[in-house]
């Protein structure tokens, strides 16, 4: 899975805000988009697989997605580990009702002095394919 920036620079803003990036200022936050392995596309079809301990601010499981150019199935993320068993498993639905979101990682790396420090929390987000809506997909702490 190769990840690049996206081409809406919005939702990489609206990624750093969710993360209250502003509030740490020698921190680092990596920021990267989702792109289709095989055929390069950035839209997905989102499933986040909860596990045991997911609660909407600390998600704990594996995040899937299927491009919907070629419908090549990968993990996005996983944020789990072997003492956790699949909960329930819930598709990203917009508002708007589509299922087709670019999608994208952002992390914080809390720094000192511009020494890097360890992972604080994490942000997916996405932008709806058809509104242009910016949706969170998962925060993981």
């Amino acid at each position: 899975m190769e990840r690049h920036s996206d081409d809406f620079g919005d939702l990489h803003c609206f990624a750093l805000e969710r993360l209250h990036a502003a509030d740490y200022p020698k921190s680092s936050h990596p920021y990267a988009a989702f792109r289709c392995r095989v055929c390069g596309s950035e839209v997905w079809e989102v499933v986040l697989d909860h596990h045991t301990g997911s609660e909407w601010t600390d998600f704990k499981g594996i995040v899937l997605g299927r491009c919907v150019a070629c419908h090549d199935l990968v993990e996005l993320l996983s944020f789990t580990g072997p003492h956790r068993r699949s909960e329930r498993a819930e598709a990203m639905v917009c508002p708007c009702g589509s299922t087709k979101f670019s999608t994208a990682m952002c992390e914080r790396y809390e720094g000192e002095d511009g020494i890097p420090g360890f992972f604080d929390e994490g942000v997916i987000v996405g932008k709806c394919a058809d509104c242009l809506r910016n949706v969170v997909v998962a925060l993981t702490d």
